[in-house]
C-alpha cells in the first residue's frame, strides 16, 4: 500500500497540480473538432452580413447592399495640408546659394577684366568673406557648389 504524506498532513496541493487544474478549467469540456471550436469563437452571424450574402445571391449591386463592416472601418484620414512656398522639409538652409553664386560671378568678371586671368579659389573665398562676413561657407563647400572655371580646370589637371 502506497503511503501519501500529503493526505496525512493535509498539505496544500503542489504548484504542478494547481497549474494542471487551471489549464483544465480554461480548456473547458472537450470538443468534437476544430469546426466546433471555431463556431463557438465566431458566435452567431450578424444580420448585416447575412443580408449582404442574400443580396449577392440575388444579384443586386454591391453599392445598394447594406455595409456590414461599417463598425470595423477606421475613420478617414484628414487631407494633407496645402503646400506653400514656405514649407521646407529637412534642416533649414544655412547659406543663401543664389546670392553667393551671384556675388561670385560678379567678382570673377571684374577680376578677369582687371587682371586678364582667372581668380583662384582663395581669392574667390576672400571676396565673398568681405561681403558676407562670418556666414561665408568653407572653401571646400564653395568648391563643391560654385561652378568651376575652365582655366582653373586646365591648370589643376596639368599640375597632377
Amino acid at each position: 500500500m502506497l503511503f501519501d504524506i500529503r493526505k496525512t498532513l493535509a498539505l496544500p496541493p503542489s504548484f504542478a497540480e494547481q497549474w494542471r487544474e487551471a489549464v483544465d478549467a480554461l480548456r473547458g469540456p472537450p470538443t468534437l473538432g476544430l469546426r466546433d471550436a471555431m463556431d463557438a469563437l465566431r458566435g452567431p452571424p450578424t444580420l448585416g452580413l447575412r443580408d449582404a450574402m442574400d443580396a449577392l445571391r440575388e444579384g443586386t449591386d454591391l453599392d445598394d447592399a447594406p455595409d456590414a463592416l461599417v463598425h470595423a472601418r477606421a475613420p478617414a484620414r484628414p487631407p494633407p495640408a496645402p503646400a506653400t512656398t514656405k514649407t521646407h522639409r529637412g534642416a533649414p538652409l544655412i547659406h543663401d546659394w543664389p546670392r553667393i553664386i551671384q556675388l561670385d560671378d560678379e567678382f570673377c568678371r571684374t577680376y578677369f577684366a582687371d587682371n586678364k586671368r582667372v581668380p583662384g579659389w582663395k581669392g574667390r573665398e576672400d571676396a565673398l568673406r568681405e561681403v558676407l562676413g562670418n556666414t561665408t561657407p568653407h572653401l571646400k563647400t564653395l568648391q563643391q557648389h560654385l561652378p568651376k572655371i575652365a582655366l582653373l580646370k586646365e591648370r589643376n589637371s596639368r599640375s597632377i
